[in-house]
């Protein structure tokens, strides 16, 4: 039934919308005066909503994260403080369905207008989130949030920091909030999650969740001056930022790196899945130069399979053109989605929605996001690092439980 309904949704889709072939010059151009005017094609259809990282990795072993995969990232304009992305405007053109290659070369063309800024940190703040099925009476989507803050070093000499706090569990949806009540509202719930084992990667496990906020927990995250993991491999800050500034270079020098597999362990992927996986984790977390942030952004574009999913709202309620790709990125058959803003290159979230579920997700239904991470900021800053057992700067964050929309990005055939 899913495959039937994707293969309709496919075959609907207007023949200039195919990410397979080019966008003609006149297509591309009128997508973004439509895109800036608010106008709409009549022959567009919009799709309809049906339901909704990482960090860098920097060594395997470095951080015991609770979670995993998925972040967006800016560059900020300053030099002294990280630029907030909370007050980034809706894009234009509510109701207009822009093609992949429309809405991610608009991000390229906006990334090379972001100037180079100095500060002693690139920083990042961010808000994650893992979604799961609980509940005894009735059963309804939950979702487990924390925040994540980290200080990476510009000079070599320098050490690089993280600050994380889990921010509680609560439902997921205004829907999960009613089930919650009927279930008793309970501040604790018992879920299923992944424990993949040697012979086994679909082993699951059983966890408890609070909503109660937990304790903030860091550390320093550089090994010598190593502070970032690109494709599989660590590298510094001065690396980052000598990566090529063109397409076919910068392609080049990720795909050196591709050995059929997955970073974070031997499973099978195709390179192209492989690329749009690698290129977010750039564009999201990496102090790379405004000409490799375009560059990255062409590579999503040229790849085989991206589909435009049209207008949504990301996690934090902000608007955005989400674009997917469908591949078995975790358990199942799962799309990976990101949310830019195409007329800023902001890539605001990033996050995976399931299509065929399977071991630890076997509970959730095709479209149903699974985990997803936003950045609220990131940029160069001279503000020095939080160290834990320092007095946290971070606000009371219990009302962050209070349910929250979920973003309402359809999953793409």
């Amino acid at each position: 039934m899913t495959r039937d309904v994707l293969r309709n949704l496919t075959e609907a889709r207007p023949h200039h919308l195919d990410p397979s072939i080019p966008t003609p010059t006149d297509t591309r151009e009128k997508e973004l005066t439509m895109a800036m005017t608010g106008q709409r094609e009549e022959t567009a259809q919009t799709p309809r909503p049906t339901r909704r990282a990482r960090r860098p990795l920097w060594a395997v072993g470095l951080v015991a994260a609770a979670g995993v995969t998925a972040a967006a990232v800016v560059v900020s304009t300053t030099g002294t403080g990280a630029k907030s992305i909370d007050k980034a405007g809706p894009t234009a053109g509510s109701n207009v369905v822009l093609s992949a290659r429309t809405v991610l070369l608009s991000a390229a063309e906006s990334s090379l207008k972001t100037p180079v800024a100095g500060g002693a940190y690139w920083f990042v703040e961010g808000v994650n989130g893992f979604v799961n099925m609980a509940g005894t009476k009735v059963r309804y989507l939950i979702v487990d949030r924390s925040s994540h803050r980290q200080w990476t070093a510009r000079s070599p000499k320098g050490n690089s920091w993280f600050a994380d706090q889990g921010l509680g569990a609560g439902p997921f949806t205004a829907e999960g909030k009613a089930a919650w009540m009927k279930d008793g509202s309970p501040t604790s719930w018992k879920v299923t999650t992944s424990a993949p084992k040697a012979d086994n990667k679909n082993a699951v496990d059983v966890v408890t969740l609070s909503s109660a906020p937990r304790k903030l927990f860091g550390g320093q995250t550089n090994l010598g001056d190593k502070v970032f993991d690109l494709a599989g491999k660590n590298v510094t800050v001065a690396q980052t930022q000598a990566l090529p500034g063109d397409m076919a270079g910068l392609k080049k020098r990720l795909l050196q790196s591709y050995a059929g597999h997955s970073t974070e362990a031997n499973d099978p992927m195709a390179r192209d899945p492989w690329l749009f996986q690698i290129t977010i984790g750039l564009l999201r977390d990496m102090p790379v130069k405004p000409a490799t942030r375009s560059a990255a952004y062409k590579i999503l574009a040229g790849l085989k399979g991206v589909r435009a999913l049209g207008q949504v709202t990301d996690p934090l309620g902000r608007k955005g053109q989400a674009i997917g790709l469908n591949a078995n990125y975790g358990a199942g058959m799962e799309q990976r989605q990101i949310i830019v803003n195409p007329e800023t290159g902001l890539l605001l979230a990033d996050q995976t929605v399931a299509l065929r579920p399977a071991g630890a997700n076997a509970w959730a239904k095709p479209g149903t996001v699974l985990r997803w991470e936003a950045t609220r900021s990131a940029g160069w800053s001279d503000s020095q690092p939080v160290k834990v057992g320092s007095p946290s700067p971070l606000k009371k964050q219990a009302k962050a439980n209070a349910p929250e929309p979920a973003a309402t990005v359809p999953a793409g055939g």
